[in-house]
């Protein structure tokens, strides 16, 4: 009886302890001007669900360079995503999620539309 109120001690604190660090792993969305932060100026590597890996930069008005050429796209922060714009007109908006060092980009469905890195 000694041993076990320490042991079942121990696993209590082991279980608290597991899932505060699985709640503060979890994926948080990126709202308010944190977005901004994330895109105005910076260059980020894109990964697609389909595999495929490339890095574009966006300059302080948002648009959209890869390998150094415009693309088109204009991405604007607001309060709760981004939003891109080809030829004026707008294409889509998403949500931003963070676990981690990675960000993920939803769509207005939930379904993820490609996942990022900020350098």
């Amino acid at each position: 009886m000694i041993l076990l109120r320490p042991f079942v001690f121990f696993v209590c604190l082991l279980l608290a302890t597991a899932s505060a660090s699985a709640a503060l792993s979890a994926p948080q969305r990126v709202t308010g001007p944190a977005l901004a932060t994330l895109l105005y100026g910076r260059e980020q590597t894109i990964f697609t669900p389909d595999g495929l890996k490339f890095h574009v930069r966006y300059d302080a008005k948002g648009v959209m360079y890869r390998g150094g050429k415009p693309t088109g796209v204009v991405v604007k922060a607001n309060k709760t995503g981004w939003c891109n714009y080809v030829a004026g007109k707008l294409n889509l908006c998403l949500t931003i999620w963070k676990s981690g060092k990675t960000y993920a980009a939803r769509n207005k469905d939930g379904r993820y539309a490609f996942a990022f890195i900020v350098q």
